[in-house]
């Protein structure tokens, strides 16, 4: 997690503290950062940071020059961005694309009828979806990703409409996590998550296109069950991608 340990939102469902930061930025931490990954010889990593409002460019300077510096020195690394929205800026965005991450995500959290209530007040649905789309027109080559937390009480056609929505933007992969409150002042967990079964998944695979019809390949063809959703999991990640602790954990 990049930008320190202090975000500028306050979503319900996320642990980390809120506060303002005051512009403060570690130059160095793209290349400790990167030192660590080479010495580890990860062949994967998933970077992700706070949301940085007190920063005229929201951190992606930061960001980008670690994916740089990263990818200079081990280049077979394959990097994913998790990123936060930026405001929507679009110059911002192209700063964090131009330094070419394999993957970037940006999560949508939940469905359009809670996001007001669960997300802060400067994030939004519409505006998750347009960051996703900007990426795709300015980098169609980059595999975009999201994800959406279960359990805060959303319903099951709400989440498919969530599903078609990334879709229509060209989000590529996709991740739902079951969402675990991180401490008793979180917004609570309405319910645990319940997979669709089987003969509901078919009916509602067709709907949202198939392996021929749609090349991010959201959905299988029938000799091909391996691909279904082929970038899609079920985690237990929050929002920035960081791990959730159970209820009760320390």
């Amino acid at each position: 997690m990049l930008l320190g340990e202090v975000c500028t939102r306050a979503c319900r469902f996320c642990a980390v503290p809120t506060g303002n930061p005051g512009g403060i930025v570690d130059r160095e931490e793209p290349v400790r950062l990167a030192e660590a990954i080479a010495e580890l010889r990860l062949s994967s990593v998933v970077l992700t940071s706070v949301d940085r409002d007190d920063l005229t460019d929201g951190g992606a300077s930061i960001f980008a020059a670690a994916i740089r510096e990263t990818k200079r020195r081990l280049p077979p690394v394959k990097i994913e961005a998790l990123i936060p929205d930026f405001s929507g800026n679009d110059s911002v965005l192209q700063t964090l694309i131009a330094s070419n991450p394999d993957v970037i995500g940006h999560n949508i959290e939940t469905v359009r009828r809670l996001s007001l209530g669960l997300r802060d007040p400067r994030a939004g649905y519409d505006q998750s979806l347009h960051v996703l789309e900007r990426v795709r027109e300015i980098s169609p080559q980059t595999i975009t990703k999201s994800s959406i937390m279960l359990g805060l009480g959303e319903e099951r056609e709400e989440v498919l409409q969530t599903m078609r929505d990334l879709r229509s933007v060209g989000v590529r992969a996709l991740t739902l996590g079951q969402y675990l409150p991180p401490s008793h002042a979180a917004a609570p967990l309405v319910a645990t998550f319940i997979q669709m079964n089987s003969r509901n998944s078919r009916t509602k695979r067709g709907s949202l296109g198939s392996a021929s019809s749609c090349p991010a390949r959201w959905c299988a063809a029938p000799t091909t069950p391996h691909r279904r959703f082929p970038h899609a999991q079920a985690d237990h990640r929050s929002s920035s991608g960081r791990s959730r602790p159970r209820p009760g954990a320390r």
